[in-house]
């Protein structure tokens, strides 16, 4: 039996600077196989850097239905922020994007599971500094970066459960290991993308939400 997921978003997804061993989608599949050694599960890895949900959605026919999945995990909002008018994601249209996203995946055959994006850390974050003036004007009256992104996460968070799919809470997860261990464990000195600790807990928070998920998909338990 095969499976195949497809990890569908911007770096937090394509771990670009990591080796691909090390990336988070790599690492879920190892423990997924392992999970379920009777199934032949594949996570596809397209995830671009950068990419708002309007640049996803632009590529999705090539990079994800193409692949025909039966489930895509999809983790957009960091970059819909961006001070660039001319690509900033407002609120309203982000919404509209994962409504078309999910539409297309629907019509396609592929369930949807919606991803928050990771925590920024501020104090390490290029818009802090004083030469991005566009970028302290914008986040600095919501309390940073960081606080900003929420409004994108409970969007994201709230059409998960109106539609009835899985949510899977990768702030709140990396959240909780920066408690735990630091930020510089798992965050590189630019404040947002993943160290190799950092991609090794994303991925135990994808195995955690999708053990249950894929027991009821598949119709077996894990190993």
């Amino acid at each position: 039996m095969n499976y195949r997921m497809v990890a569908f978003g911007d770096s937090m997804t394509a771990c670009a600077a990591l080796a691909p061993t090390q990336r988070w989608t790599a690492r879920l599949q190892r423990r997924l196989r392992g999970a379920f050694p009777g199934v032949q599960i594949e996570v596809i890895n397209a995830g671009v850097g950068g990419n708002t949900s309007r640049e996803g959605l632009a590529r999705m026919a090539r990079d994800v239905l193409a692949h025909r999945p039966d489930l895509t995990l999809v983790q957009f909002g960091g970059n819909d922020a961006t001070t660039d008018a001319a690509r900033v994601v407002e609120g309203a249209e982000f919404s509209r994007n994962l409504r078309t996203i999910r539409r297309r995946l629907q019509a396609a055959g592929s369930a949807a599971a919606w991803v928050s994006f990771p925590p920024v850390i501020d104090a390490w974050h290029a818009w802090s500094t004083p030469e991005n003036a566009a970028a302290r004007a914008k986040f600095l009256p919501a309390g940073g970066s960081d606080y900003f992104l929420h409004h994108y996460r409970r969007r994201a968070r709230l059409w998960a459960q109106r539609q009835g799919d899985l949510y899977i809470d990768l702030y709140g997860g990396i959240r909780q290991a920066i408690e735990r261990g630091g930020c510089a464990r798992f965050i590189v000195p630019d404040g947002v993308h993943f160290t190799a600790a950092g991609s090794r807990e994303a991925a135990t928070i994808f195995y955690q939400a999708l053990v249950p998920y894929l027991q009821q998909a598949l119709g077996g338990k894990p190993a």
